[in-house]
């Protein structure tokens, strides 16, 4: 994953819809035709109906990351963890191939383990704070009147995925430093409620497209070490860009 911003983006679009622990209303009719679009209206309120149950979830989760001046894709697959407690979120990404690392998110700290060279790389992204807690707000509880105050929301044509239904949302950040970082967000919000596939837009072109399956939602087995970092003994501490 390139940017550090991605990892945190990435789990916080994973959250984006509301969660599925509870039968879910029907889906507005337009939705159930693939090519509709159903109205913003609804489908804001379904995600205002259910987000504030989120508490905890895992997934697989298989990415491309897309670099457009080399128009090159880089793969990666693995699994990845997230638990809401108040107004804290954490989260964890196992990623398995190509090569083994392991990020992990909590409050503005992001870390990540290299088993191989058995290092951990710690980013402090506290200087970028404000353009990444709007990134956040896409789920993870947050009510839809606040989604809109942080983003132009837009409802597109539905499709399948997965030979799912879903409705898809684009959402542009509003603030023009944070587009500076992130373009835009795609969203495909399945029919139980939860992501099954994201797409993460920079400005320069490259993005970045993740897809969820065996997805589990407010699990009782749940853990609070599955959203933390196992250090075996002799690893290292890094700190890039500082001495």
């Amino acid at each position: 994953m390139k940017p550090v911003y991605a990892f945190i983006l990435i789990c916080a679009a994973a959250f984006a819809a509301p969660s599925p622990a509870s039968p879910s209303p029907a889906p507005p009719s337009p939705a159930n035709d693939a090519g509709s679009v159903p109205p913003l209206a609804d489908v804001l309120k379904r995600l205002d109906q259910k987000a504030s149950q989120f508490r905890n979830m895992s997934a697989k989760a298989a990415s491309v990351d897309h670099t457009a001046v080399l128009n090159s894709d880089d793969p990666e697959s693995g699994t990845v963890f997230m638990k809401k407690t108040g107004g804290s979120v954490q989260g964890l990404m196992n990623t398995v191939l190509p090569d083994p690392k392991t990020s992990v998110f909590s409050g503005r700290e992001v870390q990540i383990y290299y088993p191989n060279m058995k290092r951990v790389d710690i980013y402090d992204t506290g200087k970028n704070g404000e353009q990444l807690e709007q990134f956040l707000t896409l789920g993870f509880g947050t009510s839809a009147a606040d989604l809109q105050k942080t983003y132009d929301i837009k409802v597109l044509p539905t499709e399948n995925i997965q030979s799912e239904k879903t409705v898809h949302l684009q959402l542009i950040p509003k603030s023009e430093d944070a587009r500076k970082m992130i373009s835009k967000v795609e969203l495909w919000i399945g029919e139980h409620d939860y992501p099954i596939q994201e797409k993460i837009y920079e400005p320069s072109g490259n993005y970045h497209l993740v897809s969820y399956s065996d997805v589990q939602i407010n699990s009782p087995s749940f853990k609070d070490q599955d959203v933390q970092l196992k250090r075996p003994p002799g690893v290292k501490d890094n700190r890039p860009g500082k001495q």
